[in-house]
C-alpha cells in the first residue's frame, strides 16, 4: 500500500492515510497507526516491523494494542491482494468498489466523497455551472464539464473530465438520465473522484457567475474553498458500514452461546457484549471485520469441542465463501446508500399555459 498509494512527506517519511489508519515508513521501519496518533507525533504505533534488503519483514513491535476487528481490516486487504495479485488502481477504479475492497483501509476522504453523491450535491453542482455559463461544455483549468442530450432516445448524460500532463484525460464522474412515461430515472454510472477534486469543482461553481470563467485559476493566490466540516456521523470509514449478519455465522454463534460449557474461556467471551450491542444498534447488521472475528471465535470453539470429544474432523464453511457473500452485500449497501438510483415521478396530469420563468434543475438537465 505504501508503494502504490503512499506519498513522501517533508521529513523524508513515506505515508499512506486511510479514513481509519495511517501506514508510515521511516527509514527501514514500517509502522501502523490510528489516524489520531498524528496528534502525538506518531509515538503510539499499533505495530512496527523492519524490512531487510530482500524486503522481508521482521516484527519489532507486536500488535498487542491492536483490536481484533482492526486486525481483521488488514487481513481482508491481505486476502484481496492474494486473490487479485494487485491492489485497486485509484486512477481508474470506481470509488464505490475501492471502498468495498479496502474497507477501513480505503484512501482518506472515501466516505466523505460518497456522502457528496448520497446528497446528489455533485449532480446539482455540475449542472448549475453549465446553466450559469449557458454552455453544453465548459473547460476551466484541468476540468471539463459536458452535458449530452439524446432527445430521440429520451436520454441525457452529465460528465466531468480531468486532464493532466501526467495522466491525460480521465472521466471522473458520469450521471445518466432516462426519461420514461412515468418520470425520470437518474443513475451514477461512473464515480472516480477524490475529495480534493470535489473541492476544486465546488470552487469553480462558487465562481461560475464571474464573466471570465476561464481565468478562475489564473490568480496563483486563489485556492479552492475549504470543504465544509463534515457532519457528525456514525460511519467514518467504509469498514464501519454494517451488513446483515451471515446466516452461517448467526446460526453457529447462537449454538455456541447456547451449548457452551462454563469453562468457555475469557478470550472467547472478550468483546461479545460489544458485538451484541452493535448488532442491536444496527438493526441486526454488523461490519464485516466484526463478523470475521465472530467467525474465528466459532471456529476456535468448534475445534476445542472436537478435541474434547476426540474427533479429528471439524465441519465449517470456508471463510472465503463467507467473505464472498459479505463483500457482495457490502457492495450493494454502498451503492444503495451512497449512490441511489433515483426515480423522479412525473405528475399524472400536466397542463402547460406559459413558459416558466425559472427552469427546474431536473428539467434543465
Amino acid at each position: 500500500m505504501l508503494k502504490k498509494y503512499g506519498i513522501l512527506e517533508q521529513d523524508g517519511s513515506r505515508i499512506y492515510r486511510s479514513d481509519t489508519f495511517v501506514i508510515r515508513q521511516e527509514g527501514d521501519t514500517v509502522s501502523i497507526h490510528r489516524r489520531s496518533d498524528k496528534l502525538f507525533g506518531w509515538e503510539n504505533s499499533l505495530m512496527d516491523f523492519k524490512l531487510n534488503k530482500k524486503e522481508e519483514p521482521k516484527i519489532t513491535k507486536k500488535p498487542t494494542e491492536m483490536l481484533p476487528v482492526e486486525r481483521q481490516e488488514f487481513l481482508i486487504v491481505a486476502e484481496y491482494l492474494g486473490d487479485n495479485g494487485k491492489l485497486p488502481d485509484l486512477n481508474n477504479a470506481d470509488i464505490r468498489d475501492v471502498a468495498n475492497s479496502l474497507g477501513s483501509l480505503a484512501p482518506v476522504g472515501t466516505i466523505k466523497t460518497l456522502e457528496v453523491f448520497k446528497q446528489n450535491e455533485m449532480l446539482h453542482t455540475l449542472n448549475n455551472v453549465l446553466i450559469q455559463a449557458d454552455k453544453e461544455e465548459l473547460t476551466v483549468g484541468e476540468f471539463t464539464i459536458k452535458r449530452t442530450r439524446e432527445p430521440e432516445n429520451n436520454r441525457a448524460s452529465l460528465q466531468l473530465f480531468k486532464t493532466t500532463e501526467e495522466k491525460g484525460t480521465q472521466e471522473l464522474v458520469r450521471f445518466d438520465l432516462t426519461k420514461t412515461e412515468v418520470g425520470i430515472t437518474k443513475e451514477v454510472s461512473k464515480m472516480n473522484i477524490s475529495d480534493y477534486d470535489i473541492n476544486q469543482v465546488k470552487f469553480i461553481a462558487q465562481n461560475a457567475s464571474k464573466l471570465n470563467l476561464e481565468q478562475i485559476f489564473g490568480n496563483e493566490q486563489s485556492t479552492p474553498a475549504a470543504a465544509a466540516a463534515p457532519k457528525e456521523r456514525v460511519i467514518q470509514a467504509a469498514g464501519d458500514l454494517p451488513v446483515k449478519v451471515h446466516p452461517y455465522i448467526a446460526e453457529e454463534w447462537a449454538n455456541m452461546v447456547k451449548h457452551s460449557s462454563p469453562d468457555w474461556g475469557k478470550a472467547m467471551n472478550q468483546g461479545n457484549e460489544e458485538i451484541l450491542q452493535r448488532i442491536n444498534e444496527n438493526d441486526g447488521k454488523l461490519p464485516i471485520a466484526d463478523q470475521r472475528e465472530m467467525y474465528f471465535k466459532i471456529l476456535n470453539h468448534k475445534t476445542n469441542e472436537a478435541e474434547k470429544k476426540g474427533e479429528t474432523v471439524v465441519d465449517f464453511v470456508p471463510l472465503k465463501d463467507i467473505m464472498s457473500d459479505l463483500q457482495q452485500w457490502r457492495g450493494e449497501e454502498i451503492r444503495q446508500q451512497y449512490t441511489p438510483t433515483e426515480h423522479i415521478p412525473s405528475p399524472q396530469r400536466q397542463t402547460v399555459t406559459a413558459a416558466p420563468k425559472n427552469k427546474s434543475r431536473e428539467v434543465e438537465l
